[in-house]
């Protein structure tokens, strides 16, 4: 038994990176891997339970962004009883994928807490998971080559076996986050992490390109530099980010137009204004089940006829997250969400006096999702809990070292 728990312990952590990296790839052939995510995330309940019986403390800011949460739950499922837009199953579960990634940070939090991982077993996994990248890549480099000379049509755009290339951008960015995080500096990190940052290039995607560029600025300024993020590093941050993604912020956000996002933003403002302040509740409006089980809110905002979004396609249903936090949840639920990302920012900024790189990989992972909530439903995506990961190990890092800390002083 004790064998057995030391293998589990000094190998999950290799295990944890394969499986998130690989999962959409996975869930192809094993459809159980679809869930690997929702199950990761609702692991923090009984290890949540674990932490309480053995009389472990909790941060006041994790108590202060579960109290926010709570708050949004309650916002979109009292709208769902008042106006049963959707079956309270529905809702229920809508519900459970709208927090989902701030249970990940917790799952990461206390797994790690309990289980100490075994870092120097990262290493022999990256090299693994570069290596596939690396022949994904020169196979599909041969693909475009023979329609290039066939003369096939194509649009350029890398992104190996991934479905999306949004799923090769975010798990770039989460091996960015463990190289930077447990590599040591030298030749081989400085070459996979030139390689993650030329995938993401080749994605041509704006938001990937934005947090490529991203990577590159924080990474100077907060490991080379020894900076920390304030208020003027951000403002040149969304500057730049603006004037790399200003022709697609233009299209959906300024341009009035009949495009899904477009019509989307627009009419979920307009449900906020309308069922001020709850919104009209989860599953019925931008989310996955709120187009699986096709709302009838759409109908009554007269979108059931739009060739993206009516009941007969439904395309592009769930390819907006502010404005579904908006719309479901209303203006209390927006503000409670964010809220609870601006807690969240503000215990990653408190790694940053302890380690900088465990700050950067929390950081970055966080910004990324920050960017791309603006184009696509970060934080309700299966990456999400991916990327919840990184961030969940700085944050249980910091703790560590406060803890020793405080011990020392004690001591």
């Amino acid at each position: 038994m004790n064998r057995l728990s030391a293998v589990v312990k000094n190998n999950y952590l290799g295990v944890l990176i394969t499986v998130f990296c690989f999962q959409n790839l996975l869930q192809r052939w094993i459809p159980p891997f679809q869930y690997w995510d929702e199950f990761y995330a609702l692991a923090a309940v009984p290890l949540f339970c674990i932490w309480l019986i053995r009389r472990k403390p909790v941060s006041r800011l994790l108590i202060g962004i579960s109290a926010l949460l709570a708050v949004f739950l309650l916002t979109g499922l009292y709208s769902n009883i008042r106006y049963g837009y959707q079956p309270l199953r529905i809702a229920l579960i809508d519900a459970y994928l709208n927090v989902k990634f701030f249970l990940s940070i917790g799952t990461t939090i206390i797994l790690f807490a309990l289980y100490p991982a075994d870092e120097s077993r990262v290493l022999p996994v990256v090299r693994g998971i570069m290596a596939v990248f690396l022949l994904s890549f020169i196979a599909e480099m041969g693909m475009y080559l023979w329609k290039l000379i066939e003369g096939y049509p194509f649009s350029f755009g890398v992104k190996l076996f991934y479905e999306h290339p949004a799923y090769l951008g975010a798990a770039c960015a989460f091996m960015l986050c463990m190289i930077v995080g447990w590599l040591k500096d030298g030749t081989e990190k400085t070459v996979y992490v030139s390689g993650l940052l030329t995938l993401m290039m080749l994605t041509t995607r704006s938001k990937i390109v934005g947090s490529a560029l991203l990577f590159l600025i924080l990474y100077i300024w907060l490991v080379k530099m020894k900076r920390k993020l304030d208020f003027r590093v951000i403002a040149g941050l969304g500057v730049a980010l603006l004037a790399v993604g200003w022709n697609k912020i233009y299209f959906y956000f300024v341009y009035i137009s009949d495009s899904a996002r477009s019509v989307l933003t627009s009419t979920g403002l307009k449900i906020a204004k309308e069922y001020f302040p709850f919104g009209t509740g989860f599953g019925t409006f931008g989310s996955y089940y709120s187009g699986l089980y096709y709302s009838p809110v759409y109908k009554i905002y007269g979108i059931d006829k739009h060739r993206e979004l009516g009941e007969q396609t439904r395309h592009f249903i769930s390819d907006t997250f502010w404005p579904m936090i908006a719309g479901q949840n209303g203006a209390l639920g927006l503000i409670c969400y964010a809220g609870a990302l601006l807690l969240l920012f503000y215990l990653i900024q408190k790694i940053a006096k302890q380690n900088r790189k465990y700050y950067f990989m929390s950081l970055y992972a966080f910004l990324f999702l920050c960017v791309a909530s603006l184009a696509e439903s970060a934080f309700v995506n299966t990456y999400a809990v991916m990327l919840a990961v990184p961030i969940g190990i700085g944050v249980y890092r910091n703790y560590v070292l406060n803890l020793n800390m405080k011990s020392d002083k004690n001591g």
